[in-house]
């Protein structure tokens, strides 16, 4: 089973879990990380096929490349990544073999936007966090804005019970402290 989970927050926090098991035939191992950070507010992680999703994380890491000199200040718009990043995301799919492709490939973006949300009107809790879905074959962005948000991809997405205890946490803000980990500017 596998489980992409992708979460916001009231206070403009995002967050992307994964699990690390793979099955090879009907074996099953915990060994592969399938989240990762992938630029500047923006990480990504994939469920199916292990190389279709090895293959869009580098994709889309490329596609989100900045210059040295402006890895401290510069942020994605994450509505335009998407957009511009589905075609290539398709292209990569229907490049593999029948094979591979029948394994099926999701994908899950979280990313903070460098436009604050104009409802809250609170200082330091104004950004905005976007969950956007990718799916095989046609890998059409599936773009989610609310404020407290989860969504996940997998095999494990359709579990019910998974999504009853994530719901019941997040009404809670038990991942509020958990949410203010951050990745490359630590602050």
């Amino acid at each position: 089973m596998t489980w992409i989970l992708g979460a916001s927050s009231l206070f403009g926090y995002g967050l992307i879990l994964s699990d690390i098991q793979v099955s090879v035939g009907k074996e099953r191992f915990d060994i592969l990380q399938k989240a990762y950070p992938l630029s500047n507010f923006i990480s990504g992680g994939f469920a199916g096929s292990v190389k279709i999703g090895f293959m869009l994380l580098q994709s889309l890491s490329d596609t989100l490349e900045i210059p040295r000199e402006y890895q401290q200040t510069f942020a994605w718009d994450p509505i335009k990544i998407a957009n511009a990043w589905s075609p290539r995301a398709r292209d990569i799919f229907m490049r593999e073999s029948l094979q591979e492709r029948r394994l099926g490939a999701q994908f899950l973006m979280v990313a903070a936007s460098p436009q604050p949300d104009k409802k809250m009107m609170i200082p330091g809790w104004d950004s905005k966090i976007y969950l956007i879905r990718f799916s095989s074959p046609n890998f059409k962005p599936q773009i989610m804005s609310k404020r407290v948000n989860f969504c996940s991809i997998g095999s494990g997405a359709g579990v019910s019970k998974f999504q009853k205890y994530i719901r019941e946490k997040l009404k809670l803000g038990i991942f509020d402290k958990t949410l203010q980990a951050e990745v490359m500017n630590p602050g």
